[in-house]
């Protein structure tokens, strides 16, 4: 568990403001999902992803048979749809706000493309050299 979000802290690095909500699997008993609670937010306070996570959801997805005659029933889904739902209008700001970036990157890197095709020396010294790493 501790490389898994380690994994997702990575991915999200270049989005801070993406809300991501944890589903924890596997938590067929009452104290199987106390004790996965504790441990993933342990994890996440330790690889500071607190501020990014809306949520930490156990969930049985459908009927887990343990023998003939105990089950565990299906549990979370519920919460994982309220808490999607909530996180919504957050992620849809967080996306227009990286579909700006990205195109503003863009016209940074065709401009000076532009720029470095017409006059190659030229172009790049009429270039602030501060804006070449902005661009990177």
């Amino acid at each position: 568990m501790p490389v898994t979000i380690k994994n997702i802290a990575e991915a999200i690095k270049p989005w801070p403001s993406i809300p991501v909500i944890v589903v924890i699997t596997k938590s067929f008993s009452e104290s199987d999902r106390s004790e996965n609670l504790y441990m993933v937010n342990q994890i996440l306070a330790d690889q500071k992803m607190t501020q990014h996570v809306k949520a930490v959801i156990p969930v049985v997805a459908s009927i887990f048979r343990l023998n003939d005659e105990f089950y565990a029933a299906p549990y979370g889904i519920t919460n994982l749809v309220d808490a999607t739902m909530n996180a919504m209008p957050e992620a849809i700001e967080s996306s227009h706000k990286g579909v700006e970036d990205f195109k503003l990157h863009n016209e940074r890197v065709l401009t000076l493309t532009a720029l470095l095709q017409q006059q190659p020396l030229q172009g790049l010294l009429s270039v602030p050299f501060r804006f070449l790493f902005q661009i990177l």
